[in-house]
């Protein structure tokens, strides 16, 4: 079926990625498919019947994501679950998620519209986190990572986390990262957690910077359900997801963390698998 609703989600205060908005959405108005885009987007695309500036997470059967990881990750969040597919065109620098070029973005798309491209449906993780001071309790989903870190103060840590009810370990560390498969490539690698294929349904768990040197990453089942406990009497600690939200954690408060509800389908670049993409961002076998 073809598609002929696309939505454009762009890297705000980019004007390379405004620019190739513009081309793109003159384009998409040429095969005649009706374009939707942020209503303060930077695009310089006019207000048409064909280019509409708002409804482009309601409306939109494809949404094209011109930018970086970053971006990728900020118009995943505001999809808010609805199952529309996302190809990113990587318009920043490691572009792990962003696996479209600027050179493949034309014939890419024409695949996309007649629904010829592969899609990967990738888990997400769901966090609630209950504050036990404040008698509140907030969920988030994340594509990437949740990660509960020290904030200003350069103390350490003490996580005690669960596992599937029973005690999986207690983490003196500067924190730990939970990440999805898809996460294994950010924050998680940096902490010295494993590469985890994006087909892996798995849940990683990465202490950062821990006081012994026999703590070492896991990588869990998708099913597993994880608590963690902030014991430390004295924290100044913070909990963020995927990076782009966060807030404090006060000792005493209680973070469940469990796969997500639903799961993201990102289109998946037609020239290179994900090891290609391994290769050529992380330099693999060059000296």
């Amino acid at each position: 079926m073809m598609i002929d609703e696309v939505g454009i989600f762009v890297k705000r205060k980019d004007p390379a990625a405004a620019d190739v908005a513009c081309d793109l959405v003159r384009w998409l108005n040429a095969r005649d498919v009706q374009v939707f885009l942020e209503p303060d987007s930077a695009c310089c695309a006019p207000s048409t019947r064909q280019c509409v500036k708002g409804r482009i997470f309601n409306r939109s059967k494809l949404l094209i994501v011109l930018g970086g990881d970053g971006t990728m990750i900020a118009a995943v969040r505001a999809l808010s679950g609805r199952q529309v597919p996302v190809m990113g065109v990587n318009m920043g620098h490691l572009g792990f998620l962003t696996e479209i070029t600027l050179e493949e973005m034309y014939p890419a798309v024409e695949q996309a519209l007649q629904g010829r491209l592969r899609v990967e449906n990738r888990m997400t993780l769901q966090a609630t986190h209950i504050s036990k001071a404040k008698g509140r309790r907030r969920t988030r989903h994340v594509l990437n990572d949740v990660v509960i870190n020290k904030s200003a103060i350069a103390r350490m840590l003490d996580l005690d986390v669960s596992l599937d009810g029973g005690k999986l370990a207690l983490i003196k560390a500067d924190g730990m990262v939970a990440a999805t498969p898809t996460g294994s490539t950010a924050y998680a690698m940096s902490a010295g957690g494993p590469i985890v294929h994006t087909g892996v349904r798995s849940i990683l768990i990465a202490p950062i910077c821990p006081h012994t040197l026999n703590l070492r990453p896991v990588v869990l089942s998708d099913t597993a359900q994880i608590r963690v406990d902030l014991i430390t009497e004295r924290a100044d600690a913070y909990i963020t997801f995927d990076g782009q939200e966060g807030w404090s954690v006060d000792p005493g408060d209680r973070i469940h963390i469990r796969r997500g509800r639903y799961e993201v389908p990102i289109i998946q670049s037609p020239s290179k698998s994900t090891f290609d993409i391994m290769r050529s961002k992380l330099h693999w076998g060059e000296r």
